[in-house]
């Protein structure tokens, strides 16, 4: 009986790292909580501005809202332009060398749920002598 036990843990051990299984024991209590579909514990990385993001997010839906176009290059420049405010640079230290990249663009447009879209108008209205089929 002691032997198959020895055996059984050389075998387990031997398909996985014992960094892994170390890893696993100290997050055991955080892995219990989680829902049995999600496959990470950490998805997303957390905005390292996130004062500036959140009145970034809020004049993108106003623009939105007024039907204005939206793309991603306004987007950066608009970030840009408010990080050199007064406001924002003592708010935020270091904002100021802050590059507001293409790959930062990305995670703050998926963070927020935003995409590019295109903007659509009314459809024209079918012409009065159409035949039906």
């Amino acid at each position: 009986m002691r032997t198959a036990i020895v055996k059984e843990r050389q075998q387990t051990s031997s398909t996985f790292q014992q960094s892994k299984l170390c890893n696993w024991i100290s997050k055991k209590p955080q892995l219990l909580k989680v829902q049995p579909g999600i496959k990470r514990l950490n998805i997303r990385v957390k905005p390292k501005y996130p004062a500036l993001e959140t009145a970034l997010v809020t004049w993108v839906k106003e623009k939105r809202k007024n039907q204005n176009a939206v793309t991603r290059s306004i987007i950066q420049i608009k970030a840009q332009t408010l990080a050199q405010q007064c406001q924002w640079q003592v708010m935020c230290s270091g904002i100021r060398s802050f590059r507001f990249s293409n790959k930062w663009l990305d995670g703050f447009m998926s963070q927020n749920k935003l995409s590019n879209r295109h903007r659509t108008t009314i459809a024209q209205h079918l012409p009065e002598n159409l035949i039906k089929k």
